[in-house]
């Protein structure tokens, strides 16, 4: 055990346990047995496209062989997993029935990516409240489609509420790190775990083996084929806006991106590293703890510490030849004027810029202060690093675009 984990939470893992004893909850993931649960939901059989099978075998694998993953993190892993597998369902039913839905124009996309911790979500909530600007919300990204012809919004919605509302009960210390409830924006990568080729469960769970097959073997442009039709379904529900998403891991692949969404416009914030490294180490550690026991916060430090060092070099040699296509947001420009620095992409992109826009962003960053949830604290040491070390794993990147750090 990592950190102390809350009285409250430690009950909440008993009852889980309960359910193991019961066999309500699972003590080990079986990919088959996750995809019949998904089909007995929606009714439907074909997956389509079988490329995500590989994914999805190697992230059971890796989470029942990487930690000692606990009562808790098994449901919380077969809850999301079935959900991911009921949206390929759904995703494929669309595609069986020549969905008028998937012609939708996907009005420019703001995408924004980065190293986690380097003011994606703040720039990303800043743009979204813009007016004609739509971000999605937790629950949406989670469910996208109606699962069946009595499924509703709201459905969805209450879905949504009870995954998010043990995390709300038990664990409030976590709103310091990143505040999420059903109707706060968040990553789009919960849209891209059905692919199985996304890092959507390393953002909760220990998975140190799929980690590895994520970088070597996944289909990353076949994502971003579904990514982009499942944009589309979302896009039919808010006709009009331009969509605003995120996610960390869009850094690695932005020629798919703009194979697949060529009027993509595309975001890079930048922070030291040695800021934000260490900052996304301790909110991840201390969120996949609560899924498992006995986490080696140093080897959890080392595993982050690469992760986040093999995306920015992949982000960095698949942008070759799209300079003038992706715009680099500074950390430090956000923090001195964030209404300014939202101008400056508006600019870069060629966006109507108007005192109505300036007046809704403003608006949203006094209503969302730094620190409005609690404050932060955390030690590079904790995880067996040095700053030095940091440093020099990312010197070239930050001779290139951070060269006054």
């Amino acid at each position: 055990m990592a950190y102390p984990k809350p009285l409250a939470f430690r009950g909440l893992n008993t009852f889980f346990r309960l359910g193991q004893v019961l066999q309500g909850v699972p003590r080990a993931l079986d990919p088959e047995k996750l995809k019949r649960k998904a089909m007995q939901r929606t009714r439907l059989k074909n997956f389509g496209d079988d490329y995500y099978q590989e994914g999805l075998e190697v992230l059971c694998e890796s989470l029942n062989r990487d930690s000692r993953v606990n009562a808790y993190g098994y449901f919380l892993a077969e809850s999301t997993l079935v959900s991911f597998l009921e949206t390929r369902l759904l995703l494929q039913r669309k595609r069986d029935r020549n969905d008028p839905v998937l012609q939708t124009r996907l009005i420019d996309p703001i995408i924004v990516s980065g190293l986690a911790r380097t003011g994606t979500t703040a720039l990303h909530r800043m743009l979204a409240s813009a007016p004609l600007h739509r971000g999605l919300e937790w629950w949406e990204l989670n469910l996208p489609m109606n699962r069946t012809v009595s499924d509703s919004r709201e459905d969805r919605i209450k879905t949504a509420e009870a995954i998010i509302r043990p995390r709300e009960l038990f664990t409030p210390h976590l709103d310091a790190m990143h505040y999420i409830r059903p109707h706060t924006l968040e990553e789009c990568f919960w849209l891209m775990g059905g692919t199985f080729a996304s890092r959507t469960m390393t953002e909760f769970m220990v998975c140190y083996g799929y980690l590895d097959w994520y970088f070597t073997k996944a289909n990353a442009d076949k994502k971003y084929q579904d990514y982009a039709d499942l944009l589309r379904i979302l896009q039919a529900e808010y006709p009009g806006q331009r969509l605003v998403v995120k996610s960390i891991e869009h850094l690695e692949n932005p020629h798919l991106i703009l194979k697949h969404i060529p009027n993509a416009k595309l975001i890079q914030t930048h922070r030291k590293p040695v800021e934000c490294v260490p900052s996304y180490i301790s909110l991840n550690a201390f969120v996949v703890d609560l899924t498992c026991s006995d986490l080696d916060l140093h080897r959890h430090g080392r595993a982050v510490l690469d992760v986040s060092d093999r995306s920015l070099s992949a982000h960095l040699r698949n942008r070759a030849g799209l300079e003038g296509k992706i715009y680099d947001h500074l950390y430090t420009d956000m923090l001195k004027d964030p209404v300014g620095s939202v101008r400056k992409v508006f600019d870069f992109f060629g966006l109507r810029w108007t005192d109505e826009v300036a007046r809704t962003v403003g608006l949203h960053t006094r209503e969302h202060q730094q620190h409005k949830y609690g404050r932060h604290t955390y030690a590079v040491g904790d995880f067996g690093l040095t700053e030095a070390e940091i440093n020099d794993r990312f010197k070239d990147y930050i001779q290139t675009y951070l060269p006054a750090a």
